[in-house]
């Protein structure tokens, strides 16, 4: 009984440490994506980016990371969103279930959180 306590203990550690991998694969991925963004938007952007706003999201069956960046040009804001089609197995369950079709889900504070 007690190997069998042992073992179980050990399946349920390693299923969720896999499961945190995943989820850790993931905001990595998404993070060294918008490590990216300013360069692509640099010609884009009239002044200077101040914060932007990150987001997984399903439209029509197709899965996108959004990054809203926000800059200033003295004279008024101006919002440029860049986004990416990623495959629905990128995205891990935990993130999945939190999804609604057709609205983006916010992952700003927890990708804050995850670069701290």
């Amino acid at each position: 009984m007690i190997l069998f306590s042992v073992v179980k203990e050990f399946v349920i550690q390693t299923v969720a440490q896999g499961i945190l991998t995943l989820i850790e694969k993931f905001r990595f991925s998404f993070i060294e994506w918008l490590q990216q963004i300013p360069a692509m938007i640099e010609d884009k952007v009239d002044g200077v980016v101040y914060g932007c706003k990150t987001f997984v999201g399903e439209k029509l069956g197709v899965n996108n990371e959004i990054s809203d960046n926000y800059s200033y040009n003295g004279k008024q804001w101006q919002k440029t969103t860049v986004s990416r089609e990623i495959s629905p197995s990128e995205i891990p369950d935990e993130i999945k279930e939190r999804m609604t079709p057709g609205t983006p889900l916010d992952m700003t504070e927890e990708l804050e959180l995850a670069l701290k």
